[in-house]
């Protein structure tokens, strides 16, 4: 699969967004074009416990769609502990047509190609990493746990609970391809459909 064919398997897929997720990812979308309003853009950080699947899956694709609308956004994505990006969510990125290198360690740099001028380096990490923003970021909490562990982020302006259903209780089955490719396509949606939302609303505010 291509990643044009993906965004068009996504495209066909929005109307199987609920109204009460809908109106989450308004209120979200609401915040970012707010946001790209100022000289100083957005800066958004995925949050999870592991920084190892929801989170960083969320960080690619928000980094894309910010890439490909030229957004003055920002994606960034820490955990509660420190892992490693897992290798079946590597796989199911790489299938949705994203163009990854891995490198070597316990803990490799994933690097991410998302056009031919703009890439992303991704490794596990915790939220506060001096990787990733200190102050003025909208945390998105990627999972029940983060977001039960985690009532408060520091440095974070906003903090919103986005959760996905972990498709780590697929490992050792045999059908991790399948759930992961499910939750890297559910996620894609969702995050497709808010840059639509901060499509149409950030001209307004910018006018």
């Amino acid at each position: 699969m291509t990643l044009p064919e993906t965004i068009k398997v996504l495209e066909d897929s929005l109307i199987e967004i609920s109204p009460d997720r809908r109106k989450l990812l308004n209120s979200i979308a609401q915040i970012i074009s707010e946001e790209l309003s100022s000289e100083l853009g957005s800066k958004v950080v995925f949050i999870c416990t592991h920084n190892s699947r929801r989170s960083q899956i969320a960080q690619f694709w928000m980094a894309y769609f910010a890439t490909k609308n030229k957004w003055q956004l920002e994606s960034y994505s820490g955990g509660t502990e420190v892992t490693a990006f897992n290798a079946n969510a590597i796989d199911a990125m790489r299938a949705l047509g994203f163009e990854i290198e891995v490198g070597n360690g316990d803990n490799p740099m994933v690097h991410v190609t998302l056009d031919p001028s703009h890439s992303l380096q991704c490794y596990s990490k915790v939220y506060d990493d001096a990787a990733n923003p200190s102050e003025n970021f909208i945390a998105l909490m990627t999972c029940s746990q983060a977001n039960e562990a985690c009532p408060f982020i520091p440095g974070a302006k906003e903090r919103i609970a986005l959760e996905f259903e972990d498709p780590k209780s697929s490992d050792g089955s045999g059908r991790e391809p399948e759930v992961y490719h499910k939750r890297a396509m559910e996620i894609g949606r969702d995050l497709l459909y808010l840059s639509h939302l901060i499509s149409d609303q950030w001209p307004k505010k910018k006018n």
